[in-house]
């Protein structure tokens, strides 16, 4: 978490802008497959930057005071790793975490809200119509082990259960260390052939397989976050089970050969650098060496079994673990019981037992005493050449370091500190950076990237977010706040969803028996939509632009839709693009060969069809797309169009609709929050009309960019409406105010199809010229205003 109270008791300066920084260095973000990624990146780094902590401390949540710094970088500002502490340590470790969302789950189980069904394996995810409408799999039978032990998957039955929306939620790889092996990236060096695993054996990747079955796209499947400093848990759960440490900065690291590892790659540092390093040297071990003094104040265990005064919420505990001259309870029987613990007095006596355990003889005594002592003679000035020394001084300035986390300096070879201690480390499985590719709302997207209709991903399972949100690497604290947050805004998505089921269950358009599959198709709506197969007509839309009260341009462009019919009986409309024209006062571009390259998609005003966006691939098609969908989705059942009974009939949706426009190349991001309504104002003997309104929402739904966005820029209307250009170079150009269309719509009433439309749009902004990358610091500021008049016309 970012600039929380937390970090300023501990005098820790921290801010979105450091974070972000801090993100971006360590992420590293360079493919095409990192669009959203890097999206889910910047919300998360906002959410932690923002109402993250007291969101949390309003479940009940509350975190230990010290502020712990993971991940302490690679030695550059702008590089990997965090500048500041942010690991905020629940107070009750993963239980803590757990226990508000499960005291919900079950007060909704006890009321009949929630079913929970456990030792239910699903095999397929069932899909209709292009949608997913629920899951298939196998009941096995009953089981009582230990959580995270293997268990028998004897199959005693089926299942099948119906749902408008799949959540998976599976996790990654990690368990599945064949799955790890091939996905292993060249960069990194080459696999180990020795793995621990530090996850259960039910975290194995798949789940993913499954989705991709059905279309669903996983990326940066060779991303993965494993952790050089595991070692063998002496009291194992499953298989290979392996344990990391967290350790402080003070124990000296050497590879399989003696060699100590180069700066900045010391304990607790930089994680991926030090893999990386690792690697290369052809072994799949390596080691630590330390002392008494070192493992008592600065080894910690991961996993909330480890941690028993965190967890049990014990301040005895805590004071006894600060201030006693014994390691943590689970460190010291990890010291007297874990194979990769080596305690002796001398020096001599802990290298000849090191190369034992490995059977072979690789360590030099002579060359690690001459290392440990050439690093010892350094602690006799207050300054000096070694960077882990000097690191170290740096860290016990701050309090928290000093208090719970760094041991004073001291030589390590010094009696009074002793015994030494050798631990082998080797690699241990964790995290997978990859997943399934997720968009803003955690929808599935597939190969096209469009999303999949009822199928949403969170957590590991889409890579924490948008199928990689730390791209190569992480600052670390960020996973199970990843968790939280993508779970939190597809449940949220999912709700939205469930929300305009109820609307069409009370408009009649769903049978309740039906609610989890899909639509019925049939319409109680005054113009249902009559399809015929093989039909294909076309819609012009012109769109003349004025900015500032100023003509720029008019734009002409036809499309033509074909229907075709799906596996499932539903009709579709194909849509094709044929021409676009631009009209401005220099000049008349024709980009028709741009819009006939554009992917054909679908849309469907039948109820079991949908109006879903298609990919924002091409900017100079940005606008027509997103305008002729706006026409279609004004006279679509989901807005409640099939609610209008007779003329005067009006319909306002319950929930505002939030649209996010953006491409990835002229619009940065682009979102706008609109509160809709529908009326029927009239009827000829050709047709009804419709009037749909898009306006600012009593309240606004987005999450703004910056804090003046608080203040709107009409008077008494929130700002609705934010959009991010390039400006060129690093620098970007902001847009923010409010928006809102008015669409005249003529439906025919022979066949419901849409005869012709007239829109009006109307944006009232702040334009912020050539911004840095945090918005708060721009050349100027103007205001900005723009009018649209479009029409669309049903061609004959």
């Amino acid at each position: 978490m970012v600039d929380t109270p937390a970090q300023r008791r501990m005098g820790i300066n921290d801010s979105y802008e450091l974070a972000w920084q801090d993100w971006m260095g360590t992420a590293q973000f360079d493919r095409s497959e990192d669009t959203w990624p890097r999206r889910w990146a910047e919300a998360y780094v906002g959410f932690a930057a923002g109402e993250k902590y007291s969101w949390l401390r309003g479940l009940g949540i509350r975190f230990f005071p010290v502020v712990g710094w993971a991940e302490r970088g690679d030695g550059t500002a702008s590089g990997r790793g965090n500048s500041v502490p942010r690991f905020h340590v629940t107070w009750g470790t993963g239980p803590g975490v757990l226990q508000p969302f499960v005291t919900s789950v079950g007060e909704a189980a006890k009321k009949g809200a929630a079913l929970l069904r456990f030792r239910h394996r699903v095999d397929e995810l069932i899909v209709s119509g292009g949608t997913v409408t629920g899951v298939r799999g196998s009941l096995l039978e009953p089981s009582s082990i230990r959580r995270g032990e293997g268990s028998s998957r004897k199959v005693q039955g089926e299942f099948l259960y119906s749902a408008p929306a799949v959540i998976v939620a599976s996790g990654g790889i990690g368990g599945n260390l064949d799955l790890v092996k091939s996905n292993w990236p060249q960069r990194l060096g080459r696999a180990p052939e020795t793995l621990l695993c530090g996850v259960p054996e039910h975290v194995d990747g798949r789940m993913l397989g499954i989705a991709q079955r059905i279309g669903g796209r996983v990326i940066n499947c060779d991303r993965m976050w494993h952790y050089t400093e595991g070692v063998t848990n002496w009291d194992p759960i499953w298989s290979g089970h392996g344990i990391r440490i967290l350790p402080g900065p003070s124990s000296l690291w050497f590879d399989a050969t003696g060699k100590r590892l180069p700066a900045p790659l010391f304990p607790g540092f930089d994680t991926l650098g030090t893999l990386q390093f690792l690697r290369g040297t052809g072994y799949d071990h390596s080691w630590f060496i330390l002392n008494q003094t070192i493992i008592r104040k600065e080894f910690a265990l991961s996993g909330s079994e480890q941690n028993p005064e965190l967890t049990g919420r014990n301040w005895r505990l805590m004071l006894g673990r600060a201030l006693g001259k014994r390691a943590p309870g689970p460190v010291e029987a990890f010291k007297k019981h874990g194979v990769d613990f080596i305690v002796r007095d001398n020096l001599q006596d802990l290298v000849s037992a090191m190369n034992t355990l490995t059977g072979t003889a690789l360590l030099s005594y002579d060359s690690i005493q001459r290392e440990i002592t050439a690093r010892d003679r350094e602690i006799d000035n207050k300054f000096g050449k070694d960077w882990q020394i000097g690191a170290i001084r740096t860290f016990r300035k701050y309090k928290g370091d000093k208090l719970t986390r760094v041991a004073p300096l001291h030589k390590i070879l010094d009696p009074a500190a002793g015994p030494l201690i050798a631990v082998r480390l080797q690699i241990l499985t964790r995290k997978t950076l990859g997943g399934l590719e997720t968009n803003l709302d955690g929808q599935a997207l597939d190969g096209s990237g469009s999303p999949i209709p009822g199928l949403f991903a969170v957590g590991e399972a889409a890579g924490f977010g948008g199928g990689g949100m730390h791209g190569y690497s992480s600052l670390e604290g960020s996973f199970l706040g990843g968790c939280l947050f993508t779970g939190r805004t597809a449940g949220r998505a999912v709700a939205r969803l469930l929300t305009a089921l109820l609307i069409l269950l009370g408009c009649g358009l769903l049978s309740p028996s039906r609610l989890p599959a899909q639509i019925p198709n049939h319409s109680p709506s005054l113009f249902p939509r009559k399809y015929l197969a093989g039909d294909k007509y076309r819609y012009q839309l012109t769109c003349e632009e004025w900015q500032n009260a100023k003509w720029t341009t008019t734009t002409i462009s036809v499309c033509e839709l074909t229907v075709i019919v799906d596996s499932s009986g539903i009709p579709w409309d194909e849509v094709h693009w044929l021409s676009v024209r631009r009209l401005a006062p220099e000049d008349t571009t024709d980009q028709s060969a741009i819009a006939r390259a554009l992917k054909p998609y679908r849309i469907s005003l039948h109820p079991r069809g949908g109006t879903m966006m298609p990919r924002l691939d091409n900017p100079q098609m940005t606008e027509p797309i997103t305008d002729f969908q706006t026409f279609i989705v004004a006279v679509s059942p989901v807005l409640g169009s099939a609610n209008l009974k007779k003329v005067g009939d009006k319909y306002i949706t319950p929930w505002p609709l939030v649209g996010d426009f953006s491409n990835g190349k002229n619009i940065l991001k682009g979102q706008d929050c609109l509160q809709t309504s529908v009326e029927l104002t009239g009827e000829s003997g050709e047709g009804y009309t419709l009037v749909t309104s898009f306006m600012p929402p009593a309240k606004s739904t987005l999450k703004y960019l910056i804090p003046a966005m608080n203040t709107p820029v009409v008077a008494d209307t929130m700002n609705n409406f934010q959009m991010v250009m390039p400006a060129g170079g690093d620098k970007v150009n902001l847009q923010y105010g409010r928006e809102f269309f008015v669409v005249s719509s003529l439906m025919a009433k022979a066949d419901g199809r849409l005869l012709n439309g007239k829109m009006i749009n109307w944006v009232t902004l702040k334009r912020q010229i050539n911004c840095d990358s945090t918005f708060m610091h721009c050349e100027s500021e103007k205001p900005y205003s723009e009018q649209r008049i479009l029409t669309l016309t049903l061609l004959p």
